[in-house]
Formats: structure tokens, sequence, C-alpha cells
């Protein structure tokens, strides 16, 4: 159950994909987009005693291959970042695409919250 909604910011890449007027790939500005349904399970917590005090945790993500309004969302990658409600998180590593009986179905990614 995809029980919460995000935003993702695409972080070096303009969304829908700018081509110039010979249909070649044009670099943009970076994009956001929203309203793309969400599950977060927490997947680890730890505490460094060590040097300073600081709690460290990671999330699982699961989100939609559509938003809300039946788009389809961008194309993820390690690179973005997911905006949720109780902050910013940053991807970990290259997401998952997940597929049932043959088609894409959801992304699955792991992901760190981003301080500041």
């Amino acid at each position: 159950m995809l029980d919460r909604r995000v935003g993702i910011r695409t972080t070096d890449r303009a969304e829908p994909p700018v081509k110039d007027r010979y249909g070649s790939r044009v670099h943009g500005e970076p994009g956001f987009h929203d309203n793309i349904r969400a599950r977060r399970n927490l997947a680890d917590a730890t505490e460094d005693v060590r040097d300073r005090d600081q709690q460290s945790r990671t999330f699982r993500y699961m989100l939609a291959l559509r938003d809300i309004a039946g788009e389809w969302t961008v194309a993820i990658t390690g690179r973005d970042v997911i905006v949720d409600a109780d902050g910013e998180f940053k991807i970990i590593g290259d997401p998952e695409l997940v597929c049932r009986r043959r088609r894409p179905h959801h992304w699955e990614l792991t992901a760190r919250r981003v301080d500041g």
C-alpha cells in the first residue's frame, strides 16, 4: 500500500527532456515532480557515539511509476532527491525498477535524510 505522497527533485536534467531543432538532447534546468505515491520503511538505524553523538537512519522507499494524474514519472537516478513531508532524502546507489509479469511495476530504492 502506497500511503504517502512525495516529490522527486532531479539534479542534472530538465523534464520533459529538452531537444534542439536537430533532435539532440539539451541539458536544461533541474526539474521537480510531485504527487508521486510512495511507501517508506525504516531499513537501518545506527548511532555513532565515538566522535560525535549522531544518529543515522536509512529508509527503503517504494515509488509508483505514475503520479496521481496518471502520467509517467521521470526516470529516477542515484543523483536525485526525494522530497517527503518531513524532509529531503538523498538516494543511495541506483534505484531498482521492479517488474511484475514482465512489465515495469514500481521503483525500489534506499535513501538517507539530508541534513541542513
